[in-house]
Protein backbone atom coordinates (compact mmCIF):
# COMPACT_ATOMS: atom_id res chain seq x y z
CA UNK A 1 0.00 0.00 0.00
CA UNK A 2 2.34 2.37 0.88
CA UNK A 3 4.36 1.66 -2.91
CA UNK A 4 1.12 2.55 -4.34
CA UNK A 5 0.64 5.88 -2.36
CA UNK A 6 4.66 6.80 -3.25
CA UNK A 7 4.00 6.24 -6.86
CA UNK A 8 0.70 8.03 -6.94
CA UNK A 9 2.80 11.23 -4.98
CA UNK A 10 6.01 10.83 -7.44
CA UNK A 11 3.20 10.79 -10.37
CA UNK A 12 1.45 13.77 -9.03
CA UNK A 13 4.63 16.03 -8.63
CA UNK A 14 6.21 15.23 -11.58
CA UNK A 15 2.79 16.10 -13.59
CA UNK A 16 2.11 19.33 -11.45
CA UNK A 17 5.56 20.26 -12.32
CA UNK A 18 5.55 20.18 -16.17
CA UNK A 19 1.82 21.96 -15.77
CA UNK A 20 3.60 24.57 -13.72
CA UNK A 21 6.62 24.67 -16.49
CA UNK A 22 4.05 24.38 -19.53
CA UNK A 23 2.63 27.69 -18.23
CA UNK A 24 5.61 30.01 -17.83
CA UNK A 25 6.23 32.70 -20.39
CA UNK A 26 8.84 31.87 -23.07
CA UNK A 27 10.96 34.88 -23.51
CA UNK A 28 11.14 35.74 -27.28
CA UNK A 29 14.51 36.74 -28.93
CA UNK A 30 15.07 40.48 -30.28
CA UNK A 31 15.16 40.27 -34.33
CA UNK A 32 18.65 41.10 -35.57
CA UNK A 33 18.68 44.19 -38.06
CA UNK A 34 19.01 43.44 -41.40
CA UNK A 35 22.23 43.30 -42.90
CA UNK A 36 23.18 45.93 -45.89
CA UNK A 37 25.80 44.64 -48.13
CA UNK A 38 25.60 48.03 -50.08
CA UNK A 39 28.09 49.57 -47.50
CA UNK A 40 31.76 48.64 -49.08
CA UNK A 41 32.64 47.25 -45.98
CA UNK A 42 33.81 43.67 -45.91
CA UNK A 43 33.41 41.70 -43.07
CA UNK A 44 36.49 40.54 -40.33
CA UNK A 45 37.35 37.42 -40.20
CA UNK A 46 39.25 34.93 -38.20
CA UNK A 47 40.47 31.57 -38.44
CA UNK A 48 41.93 29.18 -35.94
CA UNK A 49 44.00 26.50 -37.80
CA UNK A 50 45.22 23.85 -35.26
CA UNK A 51 49.00 22.65 -35.96
CA UNK A 52 51.02 20.95 -33.88
CA UNK A 53 54.64 19.73 -35.56
CA UNK A 54 53.40 21.70 -38.70
CA UNK A 55 56.70 23.33 -39.28
CA UNK A 56 57.06 22.57 -42.80
CA UNK A 57 53.16 22.86 -44.02
CA UNK A 58 52.30 25.80 -41.87
CA UNK A 59 54.03 28.54 -44.15
CA UNK A 60 52.19 27.06 -47.68
CA UNK A 61 48.81 26.60 -45.94
CA UNK A 62 49.25 30.51 -44.77
CA UNK A 63 50.06 31.70 -48.37
CA UNK A 64 47.11 29.70 -49.83
CA UNK A 65 44.52 31.51 -46.97
CA UNK A 66 45.64 34.80 -47.74
CA UNK A 67 45.28 34.92 -51.45
CA UNK A 68 41.58 33.51 -51.16
CA UNK A 69 39.27 35.87 -51.83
Amino acid sequence: MLLVFSLVVILLAIVSGFLMLWRLPVPQADPLPAASTDTGVQPKLTIIIPARNEQQRLPPLLESLAKQD
